[in-house]
């Protein structure tokens, strides 16, 4: 048997407690690899999404990303060390541009700004692709 990674053990709770909702945690966790600005990102609540890394923090633990829902363009942040992910809270930093990523990267890093409260969900990275390779998964 395969040891339970905390990624996938965040994957589990969202499965048996709904995603939804910013949840404190204990464990402060890591990047599973050092993520690179294009990388592709999938998370395991969204299997069929695929997420292209546009800007990362200088401490290395914030990622901005953006993918195409519907034909919408959206973006996501992921914090590793919080363990959470999805949109900050504030208006006005805009993730469209990869300047408007680096500057929202750059300003949850520095605390100006925050994750949602209402739709951050823990982090359930699932993999990471760097040019058409997969670097790392978490399936088993």
């Amino acid at each position: 048997m395969q040891p339970h990674s905390p990624f996938a053990a965040g994957r589990d709770w969202n499965r048996l407690y709904r995603p939804e909702g910013y949840r404190a945690i204990e464990e402060r966790h890591e990047a599973p690899v050092q993520i690179q600005v294009g990388d592709r990102l999938r998370y395991w609540c969204e299997k069929n999404l695929v997420w292209t890394a546009r800007a990362i923090a200088d401490d290395d633990d914030i990622v901005v990303a953006t993918t195409k829902i519907f034909g919408t363009p959206s973006y996501l942040a992921t914090s590793f060390v919080r363990g959470i992910r999805d949109p900050h809270g504030s208006w006005g930093h805009a993730a469209v541009t990869d300047e408007d990523c680096a500057r929202t990267a750059a300003a949850l890093a520095s605390g100006e700004i925050d994750f949602s409260a209402r739709n951050s969900v823990r982090l359930d990275p699932r993999s990471v692709e760097r040019e058409g390779e997969t670097v790392w998964s978490d399936e088993g």
